[in-house]
């Protein structure tokens, strides 16, 4: 059977071969020797009286795995086991290491802050005090140069600075940025302080090739915006497709693509390479060229393509298949779309074994493979459909009749080809990202054709800018791409908008028992906070953190969670890194109520603050907006049924405490969730401490909930011992001082023995009761290894006995 399977497709079974042994040298790390030695043992059994019994094709096929093995082995030390990582891990080095720095830039891209971060292949680093370690060639850093200085453009380097390990996650269903960056070749990150030396060299096939690619994105740009000043929405949608350049998208638009599963028709991706090879096909066909010919011209501009649109690694790994698939065709063979699968995966993965576990490499190729298993299958049950009448002889069918089966046969075959891919992307995507797109079934079928119409015209209108005179030609192709682009964003929007177009399922691995509370802390950087409640099938959120943590660490969790509706979100005031990722929170999950303080929005806030956009503007530019309810001193909110008591208590602020700073009108809450009690404080500082002492209110807690206020002290030791809290949870930052971690609240877990968890050096706080009536509750960090199981202070019996 084996022998059979070989003869068709070699290039396919060698890959299947390869990705096991990868995969085994991955989870047992070892010497590359070992998978050497492997290699050579084969090599002799082969050539022994025994060997020479078993096929030769099983010999070739455990070669090629051992090969592979240890090839993935050679790379994994060259990046998880380099010194110079190890070196930087060490505690000693936590807030980095003095090093200068000789490398080579590689690419370059400008941040939203205007500051340029460069990729960067070392030749030498050397620590610039203490020892004067040094550290050859062989990998590279990616580091972020000095405000306001230029781009390096491919020179030659000589830089100092501070370099730090690549960052880890510290919340569940964040992305792992360490993992991703070792497995890029990227050792650590440089804070660049000096450029001390830059060396251009004018011939630079790198700066060359990197600066006309520059030139060509310029000149398409400004080529496909002539006659569309006044429609900058469908522009951007047509250089986001063209060439990846989505700065000026509307995030609304992207989202619509995102949620209706048609994010890779919006961006450049592998289907763009795609569809533009068969494009540049149909351009040449017309002049009558040589298949010889005519891949010698195609193959070559695809690649150009994928480079001037950044090169990413979908559209390289497109143009890879796209040369091996074309090139088949001139060695004779017929083109097998599993056979060039596995020969593009070979060759992909002899360049860098680690793409194996990027999720684009898996998607690209599973996708693929599924379109190659199903996609004819699911086209023979259509046949009934797609064939004329069995009873009707092809030559006396009508006119009417054949156009009628054409059309269902294109139907039919853009279908079938849809479904295939989303059966093939559907465990990926669970997998990866906790997403399931139903709505991506029928939003391809339409859309994929519309975004071929659009790149088709848009390729047009660039080939015809080149003849003079054919300035109104030009502007009349780029008006009706953009009424293509503008059909996609309303066909987008339509799909995102059916209920259960797309929806978050819990990891696919997921084996816990869901407890009866569930408080979920985030360890946010920079001050920010936000907290995620679950109890009784009902979750809330505390806050939501800032644009950024939202997209990077709240919107994973949520998605990785299985969240798809909130009952709802508590604002605590009016500060960016506490409801800046509000409103990306309310398009991506359905929020029923916005809770906040009676004296929010202040009257003092411009049109412009996020608690005022929010609660004013939103409400009437959406139909969907959530209600809003102002919440004061005594109010109640019921959090679910069934567990007895779980509500939000309002201790503060009440009518009268009007402060002029947000941190000191914010909410301060008590909930209490089944006997535990949680003190959110949010970033109250001594006016709040103060007001809230004074006034006697009930401040005693299991766990205390504290963020930083950064223009007054807090955490005071009278607020502390009210509260008496077994555990505290509180913000506290060893980089800016306005964030530090307060002496008295490190005093009072070290008298009282509460223990003491800093945000976000441990990582996310996940507390959790683990069943009604139970005398305990449980906390874990998600940098720490225990489970730390602590007494409630007052359990469920002495609450039954309170009047």
């Amino acid at each position: 059977m084996i022998e059979f399977w070989w003869r068709r497709l070699p290039l396919g079974l060698c890959c299947v071969a390869a990705i096991p042994c990868i995969l085994l040298a991955d989870s047992q790390p070892g010497s590359p020797s070992v998978w050497l030695g492997l290699a050579m043992i084969m090599i002799g059994a082969a050539i022994s009286p025994f060997g020479r019994r078993v096929s030769r094709t099983y010999w070739s096929l455990l070669l090629v795995g051992c090969l592979f093995g240890g090839l993935h082995q050679r790379r994994i030390d060259q990046t998880f086991g380099h010194p110079l990582l190890a070196w930087l891990e060490e505690p000693e080095g936590a807030k980095g290491r003095q090093v200068e720095v000789w490398a080579d830039e590689i690419r370059s891209e400008v941040t939203p802050t205007g500051r340029v971060r460069s990729l960067l292949q070392v030749r030498e680093i050397r620590e610039a005090y203490g020892e004067q370690k040094v550290w050859g060639r062989g990998y590279r850093v990616r580091a972020q140069l000095p405000e306001g200085h230029p781009p390096l453009r491919s020179a030659s380097c000589r830089l100092a600075g501070v370099l730090r390990a690549p960052p880890s996650a510290l919340n569940s269903g964040e992305f792992d940025a360490r993992t991703f960056a070792l497995r890029e070749g990227v050792l650590g990150d440089l804070g660049v302080t000096h450029v001390r030396q830059v060396e251009w060299d004018s011939w630079s096939l790198i700066r060359l090739l990197r600066e006309g690619a520059n030139q060509c994105r310029f000149t398409i740009q400004k080529r496909l915006g002539v006659g569309l000043e006044k429609d900058p929405e469908a522009l951007s949608v047509i250089r986001a497709m063209v060439l990846g350049s989505d700065e000026d998208t509307d995030p609304r638009i992207e989202d619509a693509f995102r949620r209706s599963g048609t994010l890779h028709v919006f961006a450049v991706s592998g289907l763009h390479v795609a569809l533009i090879s068969i494009i540049l096909q149909a351009l040449l066909r017309p002049f009558c060229l040589r298949r010889v010919h005519l891949v010698v011209l195609v193959v070559p501009l695809v690649f150009a393509y994928a480079y001037v649109t950044g090169w990413r690694p979908s559209a390289a790994r497109a143009a890879l298949m796209v040369a091996v698939v074309l090139s088949s065709t001139l060695v004779m063979r017929r083109a097998n779309l599993l056979n060039n699968l596995g020969g593009s995966a070979l060759v992909l993965l002899a360049a860098d074994t680690h793409q194996l576990f990027q999720a684009g490499f898996q998607l690209s190729f599973g996708v693929l493979l599924a379109i190659a298993l199903f996609a004819a299958p699911l086209m023979e049950r259509c046949k009934p459909w797609t064939e004329l009448d069995a009873f009707i002889p092809p030559a006396l069918a009508s006119i009417g009749q054949r156009t009628g089966t054409i059309i269902r046969r294109h139907v039919a075959g853009l279908f079938t080809v849809s479904a295939a891919a989303w059966m093939g992307s559907l465990p990926l995507m669970w997998f990866h990202f906790h997403t399931i797109t139903p709505a991506a079934l029928v939003a391809n079928c339409l859309l994929i054709p519309l975004a071929f119409v659009c790149l088709g015209v848009a390729c047009t209108s660039l080939a015809v800018s080149v003849l003079p005179f054919s300035g109104w030609i030009q502007i009349l192709l780029n008006n009706v791409c953009a009424a293509t682009a503008s059909l996609m964003i309303d066909s987008a929007s339509a799909f995102a908008a059916i209920p259960g177009a797309s929806f978050n399922v819990p990891p696919m691995t997921e084996s816990r028992e869901t407890p009866a509370v569930e408080l979920r802390w985030f360890a946010l950087r920079y001050g920010a906070e936000a907290g995620l409640l679950r109890m009784n099938g009902r979750d809330w959120m505390l806050d939501c953190g800032d644009a950024d943590s939202f997209a990077s660490v709240v919107y994973p969790a949520l998605r990785q969670s299985g969240v798809n509706r909130l009952q709802g979100v508590f604002l605590s005031h009016a500060d960016s890194r506490h409801i800046g990722g509000l409103e990306p929170l309310v398009q991506t999950a359905r929020v029923s109520t916005l809770y906040h303080s009676v004296h929010e929005p202040w009257r003092f806030d411009s049109g412009a603050s996020k608690m005022r956009r929010a609660l004013e503007r939103l409400p009437l530019e959406s139909p969907k907006w959530p209600a809003r309810r102002a919440l004061v001193m005594g109010d109640v909110v019921a959090l679910g049924e069934g567990l007895r008591p779980s509500r939000l208590t309002v201790l503060y602020p009440g009518i009268r405490d009007a402060n002029g700073l947000a941190d000191d009108r914010g909410l301060v809450a008590r909930l209490e969730l089944g006997g535990l009690r949680v003190l959110w404080a949010a970033d109250a500082g001594f006016i709040t401490e103060n007001a809230l002492v004074d006034r006697r209110e009930d401040l005693r807690c299991d766990v205390l909930i504290c963020g930083a206020h950064e223009g007054d002290v807090h955490g005071s030791w009278a607020f502390l011992a009210a509260a008496a809290p077994s555990v505290v949870v509180a913000t506290g930052s060893d980089e800016d001082p306005a964030l530090a971690l307060p002496r008295s609240v490190e005093r009072y877990s070290s008298e009282s023995k509460a223990r003491l968890l800093v945000l976000p050096r441990c990582g996310e706080v996940r507390i959790w009761l683990d069943e009604p009536g139970a005398d305990h509750f449980s906390v874990s960090t998600y940098e720490g290894d225990e489970t730390i199981r602590v007494p409630l202070q007052r359990p469920p019996q002495a609450l039954k006995s309170t009047p």
